[in-house]
């Protein structure tokens, strides 16, 4: 989408990623597993010239009790086409850009009744400096309900004129499992970027293995 010209205009690619990882299991201790991933993502123009790409370089930590901690480090390199707009200042000119991103997660006890995860993200976004917070808290009342809130805090801030955004999201979702064949699941979404409320209920029904009626209402 060309921003400055208000056009979309549509280009083919080559896509190739690729996904590595080496895992570590240690025979005593509250430690379950290492793992060190290392994934490449590739986007090339018709032209073979770059288009995109991204390499990123994590390392997990899962406890035998399902908690785990994350941390992964990410360098992208996108040559931008056209003028593009993230936020409500000017669209950013077109060039090539470098930029690294730091991120760590984590998870609590999944086997709780309550549990929680939560993450945090900073570095660069294109020209401008980018911070990513994330959290969730699940409640499980084994085997009938579940009920989960998320929520999500974007801050994106390029230097003049290219302007400043704050982006929220907040997204409920709860389980309810009549039996083991009757199933509820409904998740409401609210996105602060987009101004709107999305809702999506679903009503399922197995009345026979393998066999399954789906009522679902969206919003």
């Amino acid at each position: 989408y060309d921003a400055l010209r208000d056009t979309v205009i549509r280009l083919g690619f080559r896509q190739f990623f690729n996904q590595n990882e080496y895992r570590i299991y240690p025979k005593k201790g509250n430690i379950n597993q290492h793992t060190f991933s290392l994934e490449n993502f590739l986007v090339l123009n018709p032209d073979n010239r770059l288009n995109e790409l991204s390499n990123e370089l994590s390392y997990n930590i899962q406890f035998k009790n399902t908690a785990a901690v994350e941390f992964s480090y990410a360098y992208s390199r996108i040559d931008l086409l056209y003028h593009t707009g993230f936020t409500e200042g000017d669209p950013l000119p077109p060039g090539r850009y470098d930029f690294n991103q730091y991120s760590l997660t984590g998870l609590t006890d999944a086997r709780k009744k309550i549990s929680f995860k939560a993450g945090a993200t900073a570095g660069k976004y294109f020209s401008g400096d980018y911070i990513q917070l994330t959290g969730s808290a699940i409640f499980r009342s084994q085997p009938w309900l579940t009920i989960e809130l998320n929520a999500e805090y974007n801050n994106l801030t390029f230097p003049a004129p290219y302007g400043a955004q704050d982006f929220f999201l907040l997204a409920p979702r709860v389980e309810i499992n009549f039996s083991n064949k009757m199933f509820w699941t409904t998740f409401v979404q609210y996105n602060t970027q987009q101004n709107n409320v999305t809702i999506n209920s679903r009503l399922q029904w197995r009345y026979k293995p393998a066999s399954d009626l789906f009522l679902v209402y969206t919003d």
